[in-house]
């Protein structure tokens, strides 16, 4: 499963951390929406993930400064990235 936010934060500083082999990745339809999730690289290349990929572009382009964002509800995206998880 992806790793929670709170897990990586640094005790120092508060930064963001991303754990090698993981992506981040804001989930959302709006600012107010979005949920920042960790990403294992190995469902980079899951079927249904490419679709996403494809929303992504149709959305923001191919030039997106900053995180790969994602319009798409993130509860959805949520249970999807439970399911890649469990079922390797």
């Amino acid at each position: 499963m992806g790793v929670k936010e709170n897990k990586l934060r640094k005790k120092d500083k508060g930064t963001l951390l991303v754990p090698k082999g993981y992506v981040p990745i804001c989930v959302g339809k709006s600012d107010d929406t979005c949920k920042r999730f960790m990403v294992p690289i190995r469902a980079l290349g899951d079927a249904y993930f490419c679709e996403l990929l494809g929303r992504s572009e149709e959305e923001y382009g191919f030039r997106n400064e900053g995180v790969l964002r994602i319009p798409f509800e993130a509860q959805h995206f949520e249970e999807w990235l439970i399911r890649k998880s469990n079922n390797g």
